[in-house]
């Protein structure tokens, strides 16, 4: 459902561990992952997250491509 998103160029998912997994996605622009972000179907993800239903923790890293 991300890589659906409007700005969203890719998505991947991957297994570190047993219980550990690494998403990596690529946006247009900040803009459009912060669009992302604040939408409901991202709010009601994080707050999965926020509970522990989800993720024991969640890392976002913003790189810039210049």
């Amino acid at each position: 459902q991300l890589r659906r998103q409007p700005g969203c160029q890719s998505c991947e998912l991957w297994p570190l561990a047993v219980d550990h997994w690494q998403m990596q996605s690529h946006w247009i622009s900040q803009s459009e992952l912060d669009a992302h972000l604040s939408g409901p179907e991202a709010q009601q993800w994080l707050g999965h997250l926020g509970c522990g239903s989800l993720a024991l923790g969640l890392e976002f890293e913003s790189l810039s491509a210049d």
